[in-house]
């Protein structure tokens, strides 16, 4: 592994995290900060230590500690941390007793990445701004599982004086960072290369066994809408990119080599957060239309009968969404893994070897997934039955859905103001995984992408002049998202890094590296709700009148 020629020698000269869930996200964003892409210029890895984690289950916790703390069998890791130097809780709530507390402090935590489920992020975050006021806070997305939640937890982290002292914030939305999408930004917004975008077609093809994993037979079947828990980083990025189209890039920042940093990012210039913003031109008008199209009892096989469980179901065989197949026959014989999804069903198959341990994981996963109940809704509402028939499972979250955003004209004198639209297509019967793709169309040319091909063709209209650009793809072991896990985590690290040990304020670090605010990152999930209100109502919503009605008169954000 290539580590930057300046690593420092102990891990008390790097922003020190803990990790709060040491499930799939949490160990996700732990693996792109300590195993970063190889072959990136010097001093664009924004290295960080893990000291700490806060997980419930044991086995998690175990081997979070074993893998991502302690790093056994690793010889080409960074260094580890010393043995008193780490802290483990069994759950968040340890941290903030009193001896929690002074076990946080005594470890000189920075920062801490909360990677809970959605429902739990609320509480979370206000406990820790409180018991915990300098420490730096990553949670993930969405940041709530609610609008008035979403509104509070704004009023946490933007309060009134006094106040305890500003910290760093940021969230998953993870598209912003990866090469692909930088490339779209710096196209559109610093190039102007195709001129005034007019219209985007943003497509997110969830992919068609993810979406009956996650969101019809698991964590987020119920409740929050899918628009919310799956694509809020697409609106994200759709606001991120016509909203604030004009910016400034950060051509040059003093940096100091002892601490770890070269020039960030030769090729354009440009740090992890890419710029900072300029007055948003919002959105005027917000309309979405979606519903349960697929995932539903009419759409059940008439051979399955009565059946509600995949093993005991005369249809399984030729059943597209068959958990025997998604879980066993894929995942262990044809992929040999035991990460996602089958962690999820089975967390202490991380543990087996595969293949030699396939027999064991298949015994594993077929008791799990026999696991079912009589009746529409499970016992508990809290556990998930993965191997429950998708037509027969208590899901009520849309499975396709299109959101159309609408900006008028604010300042056609001004590049990127002018009237235009968006779409985003969340389909969820898709061949690809979670591989955005699209067009932008603007007054000069248009931009076609894809994530699956990890390609960018602009057409000129001008003299029929077209170029595709092949965009270099972090390796995917180490960095989902098409490499926006580890930009993200790079970003959020670089700007604790540089608050730590260079001297920036906060407000710099914030722009500078992360490149969002908590206003902006609230906002894109506001959108978020705003479209399900349209689509429930099934009406065009306006914006700032909806803006108005929601937020509490103590709220203050721009509309």
């Amino acid at each position: 592994m290539d580590l930057p020629s300046t690593w420092p020698l102990t891990s008390r000269d790097l922003p020190r995290l803990l990790v709060i869930g040491a499930g799939s996200r949490g160990c996700a964003y732990t693996k792109s900060l300590l195993y970063p892409p190889s072959g990136l210029a010097h001093g664009v890895v924004a290295r960080g230590a893990v000291v700490g984690v806060a997980e419930p289950h044991e086995g998690k916790r175990r081997r979070f500690v074993r893998r991502y703390i302690l790093r056994e069998s690793d010889a080409d890791a960074a260094p580890a941390v010393e043995d008193e130097e780490y802290v483990v809780f069994s759950d968040w709530a340890e941290m903030v007793t009193g001896d929690g507390r002074r076990r946080v402090h005594a470890t000189g935590v920075d920062a801490v990445l909360v990677c809970t489920l959605d429902e739990t992020h609320e509480e979370i975050v206000t406990a820790i701004r409180a018991h915990f006021p300098a420490i730096h806070i990553f949670c993930e997305k969405p940041l709530t599982e609610d609008l008035a939640s979403t509104l509070r937890l704004f009023r946490t982290l933007q309060p009134s004086p006094p106040a305890p002292p500003p910290i760093l914030f940021s969230t998953g939305h993870v598209l912003r960072y990866s090469p692909l999408n930088a490339l779209l930004k710096r196209l559109v917004c610093t190039e102007n290369a195709i001129g005034e975008v007019s219209h985007i077609d943003w497509t997110e093809p969830v992919g068609h066994w993810h979406f009956a994993h996650s969101y019809v037979r698991g964590n987020w079947n119920v409740g929050a809408p899918s628009l919310l828990t799956k694509c809020c980083h697409d609106i994200d990025f759709l606001m991120w990119l016509l909203c604030s189209p004009s910016y400034t890039p950060l051509t040059a920042i003093p940096l100091v080599e002892e601490h770890g940093y070269g020039p960030l990012n030769p090729t354009n210039r440009n740090p992890p957060g890419s710029g900072v913003r300029t007055t948003p031109h919002l959105p005027t008008t917000i309309f979405s239309t979606g519903s349960i199209t697929h995932f539903r009892k009419s759409q059940k096989p008439r051979l399955a009968g009565d059946a509600t469980n995949c093993l005991s179901c005369r249809a399984e065989p030729d059943c597209v969404y068959s958990a025997k197949k998604i879980y066993i026959d894929r995942q262990i014989y044809e992929k040999s893994n035991t990460g996602w999804p089958v962690k999820i069903v089975v967390p202490d198959i991380e543990d087996l070897i595969l293949p030699r341990d396939a027999h064991i994981a298949e015994t594993l996963l077929l008791k799990a997934l026999s696991e079912d109940y009589v009746g529409q809704q499970p016992p508990s509402p809290g556990k998930k039955y993965y191997g429950r028939c998708v037509y027969e499972s208590p899901n009520d979250v849309v499975d396709t859905q299109v959101t159309t955003l609408i900006w008028e004209d604010d300042d056609t004198t001004t590049p990127g103001r002018s009237a235009k639209t968006a779409t985003l297509t969340m389909a969820s019967q898709t061949d690809a995984l979670c591989t955005r793709r699209g067009r932008i169309y603007g007054s000069k040319g248009e931009i076609c992408f894809s994530a699956e091909t990890n390609t960018v063709t602009v057409t000129w209209f001008l003299g029929g002049r077209v170029e595709t650009i092949h965009v270099d793809q972090y390796d995917k072991d180490n960095s989902g998202h098409g490499g926006g896990d580890f930009g993200l985590v790079n970003a959020f690290v670089g700007a604790v890094r540089a608050v730590k040990s260079l001297g920036w304020s906060v407000e710099r670090a914030q722009k500078e590296w992360i490149g969002m605010d908590v206003e902006e990152i609230v906002r894109s999930h506001l959108v978020v709700w705003a479209a399900e209100e349209a689509r429930l109502g099934k009406k065009l919503v306006n914006w700032g009148e909806w803006y108005d009605g929601v937020k509490d008169s103590d709220v203050s954000m721009s509309r």
